[in-house]
C-alpha cells in the first residue's frame, strides 16, 4: 500500500508539472528566443574583409510588408556624410546593407558625431563604453570608429539571433540580455521605448529600400566613391 501511495503521489507531480509546462509554452510571445548557449556568434577574428567575393552571409530577414516611415529630409545630410565610413563598414562585415545600418543610425542619433544619450552611449551609432572596448573602438567620438564599432555590433546581434530583424535592432537598442529575460522585444521602460525604437527603425529601412527600387543605379543611396560633395559634407557645422 505505502508503494502504490508513492507511485500515485509520484506520477501526479509530474502530470502537473506537464500541465504547468504547456501552459508556460502557450503563454509566450509568438516570438522565440533560442537558449543563449545555442546562439551562433560572429568571431572577431573571423569578420570577413572587403575582399568578400559573394552577397551577404548572414541571414537577415526582409523587413517584410507594412507601414513606410516619413523620409526626415532635415537628418539626411547629417546621415550621409558619414557613406564613406557606412560602406566601408558594410564592407568589413558581411556586406550588410548599407540601408539598414542608416536606418539605425538614425533612430540612434540622427546621425550626429557628438550624441551623447542619457546612459552614456555615444556617437553616430551610439555605443557605450563598454560595448565599444567589445567591439575594439578606442575613439567613441571618431566617426569612422564608431560607425564601424556599432555595425560589427549590428552583424553579432543578427548573427546572434539569426536574421531576426525585430530581435536584434531591440537588442542593439536595450542589449541582449534583456531581449532574452523577455522571450521576445523588451516593453517600454521609462525613457527607454524599445518597441517604438524597433517599429522606427524597420518602417525606416522599408522606406529606403522602396526609395532605392525607384532610383537609377547611379543616383542610389552611398556610392562606393567618395565626391568633393561628400567630403564637404563630412566637414559640415551639424552637431
Amino acid at each position: 500500500m505505502k508503494y502504490l501511495l508513492r507511485f500515485l503521489l509520484l506520477f501526479s507531480l509530474t502530470c502537473l508539472a506537464v500541465i504547468a509546462r504547456a501552459e508556460d509554452r502557450f503563454s509566450r510571445p509568438v516570438v522565440k528566443v533560442r537558449n543563449p548557449d545555442e546562439y551562433q556568434f560572429v568571431k572577431l577574428d573571423d569578420v570577413k574583409h572587403p575582399t568578400l567575393q559573394t552577397g551577404a552571409v548572414i541571414p537577415v530577414q526582409s523587413p517584410g510588408p507594412g507601414p513606410i516611415g516619413p523620409f526626415r529630409q532635415k537628418d539626411e545630410p547629417n546621415l550621409l556624410r558619414w557613406d564613406r565610413y557606412v560602406t566601408e563598414a558594410s564592407n568589413m562585415f558581411n556586406r550588410l546593407d548599407k540601408d539598414l545600418i542608416y536606418s539605425v543610425m538614425l533612430y540612434e542619433s540622427q546621425g550626429r558625431r557628438g550624441a551623447v544619450s542619457p546612459t552614456g552611449a555615444a556617437g553616430p551609432m551610439q555605443l557605450t563604453k563598454g560595448t565599444a572596448e567589445d567591439m575594439g573602438v578606442k575613439n567613441r567620438l571618431d566617426p569612422r570608429e564608431n560607425i564601424i564599432g556599432g555595425t560589427r555590433r549590428l552583424a553579432q546581434l543578427l548573427e546572434r539571433y539569426r536574421g531576426n530583424l525585430e530581435l536584434a535592432i531591440a537588442a542593439y537598442n536595450r542589449g541582449e540580455g534583456e531581449v532574452d529575460r523577455n522571450r521576445g522585444i523588451p516593453p517600454a521602460a521609462g525613457y527607454n521605448n524599445t518597441p517604438k525604437f524597433v517599429r522606427d527603425v524597420i518602417e525606416e529601412y522599408r522606406r529606403r529600400i522602396a526609395a532605392r527600387m525607384q532610383m537609377p543605379a547611379r543616383q542610389a543611396v552611398g556610392g562606393e566613391s567618395a565626391s568633393a560633395n561628400d567630403r564637404q559634407l563630412e566637414q559640415a557645422p551639424f552637431p
